[in-house]
């Protein structure tokens, strides 16, 4: 909860008997005529048993999720990693270290992979994966600030949390949607100058929230959170 004091949020959600609170790892998958592309892959597979005991891990594996929709993996072709912290994109890979999604594009802000490969930085701890695989299929794209994936769907370098966080913009009939990732983790983050203890630049995550929150009132439309558990959205 960063700078924020519990007394001003215990009573709206709940921690257990070791003071921890219950996150999701939320994903997205958008669906065009001709493309789905998931966002952000979760834990994948493989939780390291220290990190399994300390925070409780319950996964439901992605493929799961997908077949409810009638698709596989194989189906996925574009992946788009927020940022590269393991909750986000350890999923990338199978237990045994090929890529789940074969066919898919993968696409990371350089500033990210660059943090992702420096194990002297600040956040280094998060970055439990070598992501050198990735590199190595050619199906990795590197891409360095905004970038229009498609006419309605853009990915818009943040930074803040990480070095190279991107929050996903989608153009709706109703508006905007934002899926924040660890820029909004949860709805008690949902005012600018509430950031998170694991942000590595409070100033910047407080401007780009900023900046997102005035779009969302101005167009209206939807904004996703990163951790929020259950009903996992609020509406604009």
């Amino acid at each position: 909860m960063g700078i924020l004091p519990k007394s001003l949020w215990q009573d709206k959600i709940q921690t257990d008997s070791e003071n921890r609170v219950r996150l999701d790892l939320n994903q997205l998958l958008i669906q065009t005529p001709n493309l789905n592309i998931l966002v952000d892959t979760g834990l994948g597979d493989i939780v390291p048993a220290k990190i399994q005991h300390r925070l409780q891990f319950h996964i439901e594996p992605l493929e799961l999720q997908l077949q409810k929709l009638d698709l596989y993996p194989d189906n996925i072709d574009i992946v788009l990693l927020t940022h590269l912290h393991y909750d986000h994109a350890a999923g990338v890979f199978k237990k045994n270290g090929e890529l789940k999604f074969k066919n898919a594009q993968h696409f990371v802000q350089k500033k990210e992979w660059l943090a992702a490969n420096d194990k002297t930085g600040v956040d280094a701890t998060s970055y439990k994966n070598d992501f050198s695989k990735l590199e190595k299929t050619g199906q990795l794209q590197l891409i360095n600030g905004h970038f229009q994936l498609t006419p309605k769907i853009r990915l818009e370098l943040v930074k803040g949390h990480s070095a190279g966080l991107q929050v996903v913009r989608i153009e709706t009939e109703k508006g905007l949607t934002y899926f924040a990732s660890d820029l909004f983790p949860l709805f008690v983050h949902k005012t600018a100058p509430i950031t998170a203890a694991a942000d590595i630049c409070r100033q910047q995550v407080y401007q780009a929230k900023k900046q997102k929150l005035k779009e969302l009132r101005k167009h209206g439309g939807r904004l996703y959170f990163g951790h929020q558990p259950g009903k996992n959205y609020l509406d604009f």
